[in-house]
């Protein structure tokens, strides 16, 4: 055929035109492979890439000015702050700026008590000697050993402190000498924006109060922005944060307080609290502008906040910050919410494309980016690779089933979230789920019933009582690291509802799949199984375990029982076809059949053949004689062709047993199927005939077998008879599940 096409075109175009053809063949192949790792950062991140005189040692992932967006300071609505009593820990190496410190300490509004750090003894007594004046509080100086600058006196010399209060500010002298004139005045840029007036303290104090914040800090000034980088500390900061049970990449965001002025909360800082860090482990003040322990912690700081499951804000006075429109008006609670979803970036999230050769070569394998949200409402989610009817078969459907039934039982107590990671939502489907709103990205998630398509966007908020089903193993994979970041965001995962609908490692045998397919059934304190179907029950059962199992008893589809007729029988012969699905062994059907009409030319003329399934090409089938392509057929036309029909194909290289053969057995159809590992179906109905051994000849010796006794003793058949074998597990009920859901 390729041969053939070379010298059809050698012969008309020429040679040149065979090699252009070729060549661009080549190039297509080589610059277009779905699975190259390109890790191009998102949209809105660039890379500041490595130079000698800045960010020496390994480039940066950062988020782009534009996009780089703080919560205007003050809010612009009534605050009420219930903090009584807070600490302020201040290191004053210059005790000249001790006057300037003192005055905007004024503009906290409720009691704060001082815990100042400075190097000598000459020092301490002047800055005792300004302090003297204070009211707001109770006062102490410290001399400690000159290491670390600000840091190592916070974290090391009042450690103890941090145990009485729940929040906090740290503040420093600072006057950075090392700087050029172009940094004069960020002292003041970082004073005004954490402590500028009474307004933006309680700005602070009430995102500490009222949201799961642990720091809250100023935007960067902005002659320093292009510093953001990692200098020379990202071994010191790795090394550090795996110390505290943190693991981290050179891929990750870096985002931190610079300047290491900022408001907290002591939670949000205990993990770093916590390691046995003294004095020592500083190196001896030698005018280092990088690359010591002091400049690795300031750059930990986020990602021990969010290790302790709290969020970061940033905020900028408008009048001091020059990029205006990124900086955003807060005037009320709910614009609060909505903005700090804006503002905060996870910094576990990936903010790159194809990061991996996994995820390139597997696009279904998702690794979300989430966002913690502030709603509280408890929302169950079902994660299905579609919506829409064209391509929904019977594990979506049962999917549904499933999901439709637990929301019908816990009705408004829940919100509803549908989550579509592979196809893209027709605007059927959006007319078929108008009660949910559509969205392809994560810009609100207080609409309490979602439709999200996440085939281009893989973001998704996530609360702190979301709970997930998995359809599949990928959703599952998925579902997982969803839980993974609840964990990380709120201190607590739910556990995975997992509707699994086959042995699904078998799908991708030999593979990565299999291995990731696998693991999905490794997690059991993780995991409620909801096994669909008895056979696949006990096949499960047997190699599994999982926190709590449940099956789902085979139930003949009501909306196609009802549409079965009693009706005249016709010499028609179904299969189920899908040359797209592996297991369901397309070819060995097809050639099945092709054999049976060449043994029996003429028996084979008196009946017709239907595909009923996938649509395909002609071509699939051209060496069968008498044969329709339907494809996936409405349920009229289904329960037609089950009322109407006399013989039903359809295997299954799996546990499960599909739905088609019981369907066709229900309708009284003689069925030819196979068996798996244990599974016969032919003790479900007489109307079964299950091969223990298949191939084309076997399935032709038992099309052959029916058509006989048809054609010697009459179709004789009962319908509405199926039995079940035995399980010894809990049958899934929608209420009684709900109720362990809900407690």
């Amino acid at each position: 055929m390729v041969i053939s096409k070379v010298f059809s075109l050698l012969k008309n175009e020429g040679l040149h035109a065979v090699l252009h053809k070729v060549a661009g063949k080549l190039c297509k192949k080589i610059t277009t492979k779905e699975d190259a790792v390109t890790n191009i950062p998102l949209p809105e991140f660039f890379y500041i890439e490595t130079s000698p005189e800045n960010n020496p040692e390994i480039r940066t992932l950062r988020v782009k000015d534009g996009y780089d967006t703080a919560l205007e300071v003050p809010f612009q609505f009534n605050l009420h702050v219930n903090s009584k009593n807070i600490a302020a820990i201040i290191h004053i190496y210059y005790p000249d700026l001790s006057e300037e410190i003192m005055n905007y300490l004024g503009n906290i509004p409720c009691r704060t008590d001082l815990y100042i750090s400075t190097d000598t003894k000459d020092k301490k007594l002047q800055i005792e000697q300004c302090f003297s004046h204070y009211n707001n509080g109770a006062v102490r100086v410290e001399v400690f050993e000159n290491r670390g600058r600000d840091i190592a006196p916070m974290i090391v010399g009042f450690k103890e402190v941090f145990e009485r209060y729940e929040f906090f500010v740290h503040l420093h002298s600072k006057k950075s000498p090392h700087s050029n004139e172009g940094l004069v005045d960020w002292r003041e840029y970082l004073f005004e924006n954490l402590l500028g007036s009474s307004q933006i303290v309680m700005s602070h104090l009430h995102l500490l109060e009222h949201k799961n914040v642990g720091i809250s800090f100023a935007q960067h000034f902005i002659p320093l922005r292009i510093n953001i980088n990692w200098g020379y500390d990202y071994t010191l900061v790795k090394n550090l944060l795996k110390q505290a049970g943190i693991t981290m990449n050179s891929k990750q965001l870096l985002e931190f307080p610079s300047g290491s002025m900022f408001w907290g909360r002591t939670d949000a800082i205990r993990p770093l609290l916590n390691l046995d860090i003294s004095f020592a482990d500083f190196p001896e003040e030698a005018g280092q502008i990088d690359g010591t322990l002091a400049h690795a912690i300031e750059r930990s700081f986020l990602y021990i906040c969010e290790a302790a499951h709290f969020q970061w804000a940033k905020v900028a006075r408008h009048d001091y910050y020059p990029l205006k429109n990124t900086v955003i008006t807060v005037d009320s609670k709910e614009v609060l919410d909505k903005a700090i979803s804006r503002v905060y970036r996870p910094l576990f999230n990936t903010y790159l494309r194809r990061s991996s050769r996994v995820f390139a070569k597997v696009p279904e394998y998702v690794h979300y980016n989430t966002y913690p949200s502030s709603c509280i409402r408890p929302r169950l989610n079902l994660m299905v690779p579609t919506v829409n009817a064209k391509e929904t078969f019977g594990g979506i459907a049962t999917a549904f089933k499933v999901y439709n039934a637990l929301k019908e039982h816990l009705n408004e107590r829940f919100d509803y979230r549908i989550i579509v990671d592979i196809g893209l939502v027709s605007e059927e489907s959006k007319q078929l789920f108008s009660d949910y709103m559509f969205m392809s990205n994560v810009i609100d998630d207080s609409c309490p019933m979602q439709l999200v398509e996440t085939r281009e966007s893989k973001e998704l908020h996530l609360r702190r009582n979301d709970f997930f089903i998995a359809t599949a193993w990928w959703t599952a994979a998925s579902a997982f690291w969803l839980l993974e970041d609840q964990q990380r965001f709120f201190g607590h995962a739910h556990r995975l509802i997992y509707l699994i609908q086959d042995y699904e490692s078998n799908f991708n045998a030999w593979s990565a799949q299999w291995i990731f397919a696998e693991n999905t059934y490794k997690q059991p304190e993780r995991t409620i199984a909801i096994i669909n179907a008895e056979e696949l029950a006990l096949f499960m059962e047997q190699r599994y375990r999982f926190s709590s199992t449940y099956y789902l008893p085979y139930t003949m589809n009501e909306a196609i029982r009802e549409k079965l007729i009693s009706t005249p029988r016709k010499r028609q012969i179904l299969f189920y076809g899908r040359p797209t699905v592996e297991r369901n062994l397309f070819d060995v059907i097809v050639d099945g059949l092709a054999l049976w009409q060449q043994r029996n030319p003429l028996t084979c003329k008196l009946w017709h053949i239907y595909s009923l399934g996938e649509s395909y090409e002609a071509t699939y089938v051209d060496h069968i004689d008498h044969v329709t392509i339907v494809g996936k057929a409405s349920l009229d036309d289904y329960a037609a062709f089950l009322s109407e029909s006399m013989i039903g194909i359809s295997l299954m290289v799996s546990p499960h047993p599909s739905y088609p053969p019981l369907e066709m057995a229900y309708a009284g159809m003689k069925v030819i199927t196979n068996g798996y590992d244990g599974k016969d179906l032919a003790l479900r109905s007489e109307n079964i005939l299950s091969l223990n051994t298949l191939s084309s000849e076997a399935l032709a010796d038992a099309i052959e077998l029916l058509c006989d006794a048809i054609e010697h003793n009459g179709f004789d058949t009962q319908k509405g008879v199926l039995s079940a074998p035995e399980v010894d597990m809990t049958p899934f009920n929608a209420k009684n599940f709900c109720e362990l859901l809900w407690s």
